[in-house]
């Protein structure tokens, strides 16, 4: 299940307080995207990385008491309490938690309980954890806990990953280059247990180094290959070193009908990038004009970027013609 699907369907899980676990690669994002729709949906998260804890964090400290002959249990301060709005505990590396911990989830997650703690009516369960194979540390995870959850493979969209690099104001040049080389979002191969490589969380990490201006050229290369590898570094430095030929973008608004064209792949992705970021409801017939001069397959990374940008792209006849004649690629 790619992003943008998870969104939907979590709301309804999350209000039914049905358990969710999200499996998916590492690096993948699953985290943000979950912190995301809870935000989206003014919910509290409270994080307990269960990889981390003992079983003592969960079931809670004892305290004798000494007048009653019995013991008491203290909860934990990230376990919420009735006085706290509305939320989700976040269970993440759920799958690297150690069996003890485990078994002290069985009672909390089936019956939102553990011990003398009762988890508040308003508040519900997601776990997260990495595929076993992404040589992470995890441990299988019992019969009966995985059947406390719905199960949810958490898929890498490089659609849905632009999207929200857009919103987060990601550098143009590595959307771009991930709109030409989406196979470059996420490589990892488990057999070398490389380093270094790209995931949708590196490429977070590349751009806060690529927009840093206290690094040199020379150094952004050297920190981007530490952190989404070699190749991707490379490759991506060779792409940007293209863009010396972008046409002006000013001028491409000015004048879309007469305004150079680019000559390569590399610079066609840049420029429909930008021009993507430039779009409104206002300008987006007359941006469109100077798209419609690009190969189809430019034409339809463009329009797939724009369209949820402001209800008046859609309903404009620009829009409404170009959908008409490629309604076979636009899904």
């Amino acid at each position: 299940m790619k992003p943008s699907d998870l969104a939907e369907v979590l709301p309804s899980l999350i209000a039914s307080r049905r358990p969710v676990f999200v499996w998916g690669k590492s690096g993948a994002g699953k985290s943000s995207v979950i912190q995301q729709i809870c935000q989206k949906l003014d919910l509290k998260v409270n994080d307990m990385r269960t990889s981390q804890l003992d079983s003592i964090d969960l079931r809670g400290f004892p305290v004798p008491d000494m007048k009653t002959k019995q013991m008491a249990w203290l909860p934990s301060v990230d376990l919420p309490t009735m006085s706290d709005p509305p939320g989700v505990l976040f269970l993440d590396e759920m799958n690297g938690a150690m069996p003890t911990v485990a078994s002290a989830c069985y009672q909390l997650i089936l019956d939102f309980r553990i011990g003398s703690y009762v988890l508040p009516p308003h508040w519900t369960i997601i776990a997260a954890g990495n595929n076993i194979d992404d040589r992470g540390i995890t441990h299988q995870m019992p019969a009966p806990l995985n059947n406390r959850f719905v199960h949810i493979d958490y898929e890498i969209d490089d659609e849905d990953w632009q999207q929200q690099a857009s919103a987060d104001g990601l550098h143009v040049h590595i959307r771009a280059y991930l709109r030409l080389k989406p196979q470059s979002l996420h490589v990892f191969d488990s057999t070398q247990n490389p380093r270094s490589y790209p995931t949708p969380r590196s490429w977070y990490f590349a751009n806060e180094i690529y927009c840093n201006p206290a690094f040199s050229t020379v150094q952004k290369i050297e920190l981007m290959k530490g952190t989404i590898g070699a190749g991707a570094t490379v490759e991506f430095f060779g792409f940007v070193a293209e863009l010396e030929f972008m046409p002006d973008i000013n001028a491409i608004l000015a004048q879309p009908a007469t305004a150079p064209l680019p000559g390569n792949q590399s610079v066609m992705h840049a420029v429909v990038t930008t021009l993507a970021d430039k779009t409104t409801g206002g300008n987006f017939e007359n941006i469109m004009r100077y798209v419609k001069r690009l190969q189809r397959e430019i034409q339809v990374v463009f329009v797939r970027r724009v369209q949820g940008i402001d209800r008046r792209i859609i309903s404009s006849l620009a829009y409404r013609d170009w959908a008409l004649a490629n309604q076979d690629v636009l899904v």
